[in-house]
């Protein structure tokens, strides 16, 4: 990370010169001309639309589902969480032909909702997982206090079950937005074809030419990909602690 950091400082001579040493002249202009030549705030928004669809769409689906299975008497139940965990050992990169196949002939092939589709779903299994974990560990007394009060299922679900779970979903947010969506290629890479729609990870690949590659403006862009994800740990890990110590209490 700190060889990155001072190679996004660079200029393209003193990256061959010295790659390991401090540079002679601190410079931003590698940041300036990422943005400016390749036009990275479109990369930028398009990562952020792709990770905040995934995150929102497969917590709350995959919540749902675990709930069900978790603290409800059903057939199925068990079935359906087997059916899940497979999805754990079988890599979405197997069916990357077939996904992209059924992206093209539905229509969604370069949008927004298509890849937040495909991501959503490669994350369902380890978000149903983690949420139907955390749902066994919580008292049943919990709804039961809530139907006594009135309240049916969905309203204990939402008013209830969703407010103690927060290190559920902070926890499913963080896997979620680093393994499955801000920093994933290959998927985005074969589906994507359109140069307007694709991701912070695909724009990376544009400083390597036939000439060689622009190690100053990928180590400023690389450094630019890395921020999101230190700044959702350094904010996410106090708000892990508080909130286990708070779920701790209620079990």
């Amino acid at each position: 990370m700190i060889w990155i950091v001072l190679t996004s400082f660079k200029n393209a001579s003193e990256v061959y010169s010295s790659p390991f040493g401090l540079p002679q002249q601190w410079s931003f202009s590698n940041y300036i001309d990422s943005v400016k030549i390749l036009g990275l705030t479109r990369y930028i928004i398009n990562s952020f639309t792709y990770t905040v669809g995934t995150v929102i769409l497969s917590i709350g689906t995959g919540s749902l589902f675990a709930y069900a299975a978790a603290r409800m008497n059903w057939k199925r139940g068990t079935w359906g969480i087997q059916f899940f965990q497979t999805g754990l050992v079988i890599p979405v990169y197997t069916i990357i032909i077939s996904l992209y196949i059924l992206l093209r002939d539905s229509g969604l092939k370069n949008t927004f909702p298509g890849l937040i589709f495909v991501y959503s779903a490669s994350a369902l299994p380890i978000t149903i997982m983690i949420f139907y974990g955390f749902f066994r560990s919580l008292p049943f007394e919990l709804e039961e206090s809530a139907f006594i009060d009135g309240a049916n299922i969905f309203q204990a679900f939402l008013r209830i079950i969703l407010p103690v779970s927060i290190p559920a979903i902070i926890t499913t947010s963080i896997v979620v937005f680093m393994n499955y969506s801000w920093n994933e290629f290959p998927i985005a890479f074969i589906t994507i074809d359109d140069q307007y729609m694709r991701s912070l990870p695909i724009a990376m690949t544009y400083f390597t030419t036939l000439r060689g590659t622009e190690w100053g403006l990928l180590g400023a862009t690389m450094v630019i990909s890395s921020l999101p994800p230190i700044i959702l740990y350094l904010f996410a890990s106090e708000k892990i602690e508080n909130a286990l110590t708070t779920a701790s209490v209620l079990k």
